[in-house]
This record gives C-alpha cells, sequence and structure tokens, in this order.
C-alpha cells in the first residue's frame, strides 16, 4: 500500500527526493539518453520544488553511450584535473563522494560529487586532487616563497588578489597554499607575484569590504551547503585572514566602518 505523504519534512524529503532522481535517471537514460544531474530543493510543510538539471552523454567511436556528461572532459582539462575521472570515488571529511558532473560557473566549487547517501555537492578542485593523489597540470609560476609572504595571486578566474602564503600544496610540494579574503586556494592558482612595501589603503579597505562580504551567513555556509565542519574551517581561514589584513593596516577595521567607507566613496578610516 502507498504512503500517504500529509507534511514534508527533510526525512521525507529526501526519501522522496532519491526516489525522483532514481525514476529520472532511468527514463532519462533509456529514452534519451541524457544524463539527470539533482541540484537541490526548497520545500515548505506541504510543498517543495525539486531541482534536476540534463546533460547530454558522449558516444565513442561506435556510438555507444558512454554514459559521461558531454563536455566533461573538457571542463576537467581547464581545471588541471584528469579527463577520466567522472564516477571514480573519492574521501573527503569522512564521506565517499563519486564525482558526477561539472559546473564550470562555480569557480569555487566546481564539481559536482555524488555522496554515498545520494545527496549531491560541489566540492573545490583541491578536494578532488587530494581525492585521486594527482597534481593539477594548470601551468603555474610561484617562485620559492615563505610561510607569511605578501604576495598577489593570479587564477584562471578573475582579477589578481591580494593573499598570504601560509604553506605548501599537499598535492605538489612546489605549489603554494595562498589564504586570501574568499578563503584558501592553491590548485587554480597559475602565478605568484610578491608584494613590495604596504599597498595603497582603497586597497586594503577593498579586501576589508570583501572579506566581511565573504564573512556574511549566506557566503559562509555557501548557502547551506556546507557542513558545520567546513563552515568552522571557513570561518577559521577567513578570520585569520581579517587578522592579516589588520596587521598591514596598522589596525582593525569594522565592518561598519569599512561599509561606510564605501558608500561614501572616501578613506573614512584614518
Amino acid at each position: 500500500m502507498a504512503t500517504v505523504v500529509k507534511e514534508l519534512d527533510r526525512k521525507t524529503l529526501r526519501t522522496v527526493t532519491d526516489t525522483a532522481l532514481e525514476v529520472l535517471k532511468k527514463e532519462m537514460q533509456e529514452r534519451f539518453g541524457l544524463v539527470v544531474t539533482y541540484k537541490g530543493c526548497s520545500f515548505q510543510a506541504t510543498d517543495a520544488t525539486l531541482k534536476f538539471s540534463v546533460q547530454c552523454i558522449q558516444t565513442d567511436s561506435t556510438g555507444a553511450a558512454t554514459g559521461v556528461p558531454a563536455g566533461f572532459a573538457r571542463d576537467m582539462g581547464i581545471l588541471g584535473l584528469p579527463g577520466d575521472c567522472f564516477g571514480k570515488t573519492i574521501r573527503e571529511n569522512g564521506h565517499t563522494f563519486s564525482i558526477s558532473g561539472s559546473k564550470m560557473t562555480s569557480h569555487k566549487f566546481p564539481i559536482i560529487a555524488t555522496r554515498e547517501d545520494g545527496r549531491c555537492f560541489r566540492l573545490p578542485v583541491a578536494a578532488v586532487q587530494r581525492g585521486l593523489g594527482t597534481v593539477s597540470s594548470v601551468p603555474v609560476s610561484q617562485p620559492n616563497f615563505n610561510v607569511d609572504s605578501k604576495v598577489m595571486v593570479r587564477t584562471m578566474f578573475g582579477k589578481p588578489r591580494f593573499g598570504i602564503v601560509i604553506g605548501n600544496s599537499p598535492v605538489a610540494p612546489d605549489r603554494k597554499i595562498v589564504l586570501t579574503v574568499s578563503g584558501k586556494m592553491d590548485a587554480l592558482i597559475t602565478e605568484l607575484t610578491p608584494v613590495v612595501g604596504k599597498r595603497p589603503e582603497a586597497d586594503i579597505m577593498s579586501d576589508f569590504i570583501s572579506l566581511y562580504s565573504a564573512l556574511s551567513p549566506e557566503n559562509l555556509t555557501c548557502d547551506g551547503e556546507l557542513s558545520r565542519v567546513q563552515v568552522a574551517r571557513r570561518g577559521s581561514e577567513l578570520n585569520a585572514m581579517l587578522r592579516a589584513l589588520s596587521a598591514e593596516f596598522g589596525r582593525t577595521v569594522s565592518e561598519s566602518e569599512a561599509y561606510a567607507w564605501e558608500r561614501t566613496g572616501k578613506r573614512a578610516a584614518t
């Protein structure tokens, strides 16, 4: 006899989502040759909105479907990861994840992975490299900076940003881990250049604003997608960067003072 759900909660919704994903995956692959990926949901007590995406599947030389989303190998090449890592499993934060896709518009968490309980998460490139035991093939120019060196970081995405060297990458000793206002990064770094002397006050204030934005609840938790352990780790990294900026500036700039400086366009901090 079918179960009649009268009210939705997280446990019930997870069962419903798993069932819907299982049916969709089977039907879409058999009837249309498409890959289905779960993208999250929002819900209230009596209704929910589930998000799924569909992608075309690659074919081999014989025309047979491989089960890999089209463009996946290309995306992995851009990120410096093996093109054949689709479906491979990695361990991260005590869980097993299966690599199931990519989202290149998400610069910090471009890898889609399915956890052992069927839930989908987005992972950073460094986490996948650790799990696969690989080294990024992204070209890199990183002189032998010491820990606590001030550097400008250039990545595959966006403009250069200020950072502090905090150690060597676990996947490649010749690569550095750099702490920035967006958190730690190593895998996507393509160039590091030294910062000589104190930067202009306007640049430091802009970094304070970016840092306080990253510390806001929605950004700190990535809209609720990070676990409590990940949120605590990310908060610790950002607060360390706050201390580094305060040391460079000569004192701590409060959140209200930073945003007042931004609103007025003047150097409110003196």
